[in-house]
């Protein structure tokens, strides 16, 4: 039998609610609970034994990740519900997009997967050839929210730059989502250096190599930064750990997850 998840929903957040929808129909076996009495609870020690969320910042004030954080390592289960890897929602507030879910993890370690393209092809993706010259290294900095929720990732730039540093003297452009867009430094760039951010895939889409540093999406190595690898072949995976609303409300993503 599937274990009974609580699903955390932050009533200040439309979308929050709205994948818990998602979730509890196609799941079934599903208690919603609101972020603050959820944080009642966390403090007073009373974890639950199986917890999903959709992103980490749950509460009013994206207060939640350090309980989630902690949850994760009292919980036997934990899924997380985030934007899809391709074919991403229109806004951060619609779901007319893919998600992905992912079983204990913010994402999916597809080193031991191995589908066929059928799923990805049906995306219809144009997919740029690679790009072959360039002149400078884009770093895509981790978010401030991402760098409360993971500490080593405090001082990822600094530490990152200093290690390409050892195998390029190419310029290096820092892009965050703040400012300086990938949009705009893509431009004539070499390589894209992330530790997990989507960009990165979608740069690869571009024709970009994309170096990817977080152990759960590692792809190349710092050293490899002269001759990046170029190898998609992982896109047929990830288009399997993605589904939409119409399908995560037939619950097609539950088997493989539960098992």
């Amino acid at each position: 039998m599937k274990p009974k998840v609580t699903f955390l929903v932050a009533d200040t957040k439309t979308k929050s609610k709205k994948a818990a929808h998602l979730f509890k129909t196609g799941y079934g076996r599903c208690n919603i609970m609101y972020s603050d009495n959820w944080l009642k609870l966390c403090r007073l020690g009373a974890y639950p034994r199986d917890l999903a969320t959709y992103g980490i910042l749950i509460g009013q004030y994206g207060d939640t990740g350090e309980f989630i954080k902690s949850a994760r390592e009292k919980t036997k289960n934990f899924w997380h519900i985030d934007h899809g890897y391709f074919l991403r929602s229109s806004s951060t507030t619609s779901f007319d997009g893919y998600f992905r879910i992912a079983r204990n993890d913010l994402w999916h370690d597809t080193s031991d997967m191995d589908y066929s393209w059928d799923r990805f092809n049906s995306f219809n993706i144009k997919m740029k050839d690679l790009r072959k010259n360039g002149n400078h290294i884009v770093l895509l900095e981790p978010s401030a929210y991402m760098k409360t929720y993971f500490p080593h990732l405090k001082n990822w730039l600094e530490e990152t730059t200093e290690e390409i540093k050892k195998y390029t003297d190419r310029k290096i452009i820092v892009s965050t989502k703040e400012s300086n867009p990938l949009s705009k430094c893509i431009e004539n760039a070499w390589c894209i250096v992330t530790d997990h951010s989507n960009a990165g895939i979608e740069s690869m889409i571009d024709g970009v190599p994309a170096i990817f540093t977080n152990e759960t999406r590692k792809n190349g190595e710092l050293s490899q930064i002269e001759d990046p690898p170029f190898d998609r072949s992982f896109f047929r995976n990830l288009a399997h750990c993605q589904w939409n609303a119409e399908e995560i409300m037939r619950g097609e993503p539950w088997e493989d997850m539960t098992n």
